[in-house]
C-alpha cells in the first residue's frame, strides 16, 4: 500500500514558496517548462515523501491542508515563523500518539505538522 499522496500548494508567488518549503522541509522543485507548476522533488526514490507540487493560486478560495511528518515538531515550528509562516495551532498531544499542530505558509495555505511519539521521546533520552 503507498502511503504518499499528491497535493498541489497554491501560491500567489510560487519563487516564495519554493523558498519557503525548501528552506523548512528541504524540498527541490522542477518547473513544467512554459507552466506556473513546479513539481516538489521530497524524500528519496525509494523512500517516503511528499508526491505533489506548486502552482500558481488562480482563485483565493482555493483550500488545501495536509499533514507533514516532522523529527522534530518544536524546531520546525520556530523554523516556520522565521520563515515567515504563522502558528495557528500550537503543539498538541494527540492521544499519547503524537504531537500536531498547524501552520500557515506566506500565502496563507493551512497545514499540519505532525510528530509521531517515539521521535520525542527519542530527543528527550539524548
Amino acid at each position: 500500500m503507498t502511503k504518499s499522496f499528491h497535493c498541489e500548494i497554491l501560491a500567489v508567488d510560487p519563487e516564495r514558496s519554493q523558498r519557503f518549503f525548501s528552506s523548512i522541509f528541504g524540498w527541490r522543485f522542477e518547473q513544467i517548462p512554459g507552466e506556473e507548476f513546479w513539481f516538489a522533488k521530497t524524500g528519496t526514490t525509494s523512500g517516503m515523501g511528499v508526491y505533489g507540487a506548486i502552482m500558481k493560486k488562480h482563485d483565493p478560495d482555493q483550500p488545501i491542508l495536509k499533514n507533514i511528518v516532522v523529527k522534530d515538531i518544536d524546531a520546525t515550528m520556530e523554523r516556520i515563523e522565521k520563515e515567515g509562516g504563522k502558528i495557528v495551532m500550537p503543539k498538541t498531544s494527540i492521544g499519547g500518539v503524537g504531537w500536531l499542530s498547524f501552520f500557515c505558509d506566506p500565502d496563507g495555505n493551512s497545514f499540519g505538522i505532525w510528530q509521531e511519539e517515539h521521535h520525542q521521546e527519542l530527543e528527550e533520552s539524548k
